[in-house]
């Protein structure tokens, strides 16, 4: 807490009011299937985004990101968009739906640091948008709940950054829990606490350092066919999983992927494209096999948990198709190694990281792969032991 009270002193001459910090996700089971109501598996990481914020005496507003030594600014009656502002989008994003909420904000300074790895699929930008709607909460008083600041944040996201990515790395970020996996219904927005209870057992991050791409369009495609598939099996008939009926007993059309199975989509095979079909498949079994994981997870079964998340690679891989040669071979190669339960891409994709669930006594062996993987293909891939830590906080408020 102390390098983020000197950086902001320094930038403004000024003493930072409220301090907060966040922790990155990582998404064990449940990847792209948050925009149908999904299940996932995550756990906050012992890596932070750092807030400060403090109170300016006129209408700016001034962003400051340590890490990368920039500086953005603006004013309270002009928070735009711009493409060139990156991360400091985020920012104003958080700003711009306090607003509409309801929420005034005045001129503020703002400085941003941390340790979460960007663009690799551990929600640093979510870690982010939480600190700082946090830290404004405590700064006006505003109170809001933990379960407000998801919708102000989700809000941002589709309204201000036009984003077809759900910030649902924010749950994790929000109610983390050290040693502790967290289960999200994204349906009814419940949170479910299961016990890490690894014995002689890691769950590793492998960074891939393939350098990263702008995946927008790839994930908005995906989401389009989805929805293609949702609007065909609606003109087609009812879901046969999740029926809903209204008070008057009628059935009501299903709203996302999770209110349909597997055999539905076969009743509508012919109007589908083949590509269309199978990344639907795996929403809907990405959803079954998290229900699964949770299972397997509560009886500490790291074998059955591992073959789930080896599948849910295969899925993103041949399914989904968001995985990459350099994600194939480190999940491959990893699966060959006696000890290692399980490996997957988690993230968005196309890049990233994996995930690997293996025994202690495998580590070694592991790396040995990771030393091989920089030799074909030209990029160090860093490993980083998962340790599941607590959710965002206050660290200081000057009140």
């Amino acid at each position: 807490m102390e390098k983020i009270i000197s950086l902001h002193r320094d930038e403004y001459i000024s003493e930072p009011e409220v301090v907060v910090e966040a922790p990155g996700a990582l998404t064990i089971m449940g990847n792209h299937v948050d925009s149908d109501d999904g299940l996932m598996i995550q756990a906050a990481l012992d890596m932070k985004i750092y807030a400060s914020v403090s109170r300016r005496k006129d209408s700016s507003l001034r962003f400051y990101a340590a890490d990368f030594e920039e500086r953005k600014k603006t004013s309270v009656g002009s928070i735009k968009y711009k493409r060139e502002d990156r991360w400091a989008n985020y920012i104003k994003g958080v700003l711009f739906s306090l607003e509409n909420a309801g929420f005034p904000i005045k001129g503020l300074d703002i400085t941003i640091t941390g340790n979460i790895p960007q663009s690799i699929g551990l929600a640093s930008s979510s870690a982010m948008e939480t600190a700082i709607t946090l830290a404004l909460s405590k700064l006006y008083d505003f109170n809001i709940s933990r379960e407000e600041v998801i919708k102000i944040i989700y809000a941002g996201e589709e309204k201000f950054l036009n984003s077809n990515k759900v910030p649902s790395g924010v749950y994790s970020s929000l109610f983390g829990k050290e040693d502790n996996f967290l289960f999200t219904d994204l349906r009814s927005a419940a949170v479910e606490y299961i016990p890490a209870l690894f014995e002689d057992t890691s769950l590793v991050i492998t960074m891939s350092n393939v350098p990263a791409i702008q995946i927008e369009k790839e994930i908005a495609e995906r989401r389009k066919d989805i929805q293609k598939c949702i609007e065909r099996l609606n003109t087609r008939g009812e879901p046969s999983l999740a029926k809903t009926r209204s008070a008057g007993g009628s059935v009501k059309p299903g709203t996302s992927l999770r209110d349909y199975n597997k055999n539905d989509i076969v009743t509508i095979v012919e109007m589908l494209p083949e590509q269309t079909r199978r990344r639907c498949i795996h929403v809907i079994d990405e959803i079954s096999r998290t229900e699964e994981a949770k299972s397997a997870i509560k009886k500490n079964d790291m074998a059955a948990l591992g073959k789930l998340m080896s599948r849910s690679h295969e899925s993103l891989r041949d399914n989904f198709e968001v995985s990459c040669p350099e994600i194939d071979w480190l999940v491959k190669r990893a699966q060959e190694i006696d000890g290692v339960y399980g490996s997957k891409i988690t993230g968005t994709g196309f890049g990233g990281c994996t995930i690997t669930l293996l025994k202690n006594s495998s580590i070694s062996r592991y790396l040995e792969r990771l030393d091989e993987y920089e030799r074909i293909f030209g990029f160090k891939a860093d490993m980083i032991n998962c340790t599941m830590a607590s959710g965002a906080k206050v660290l200081f408020s000057a009140e």
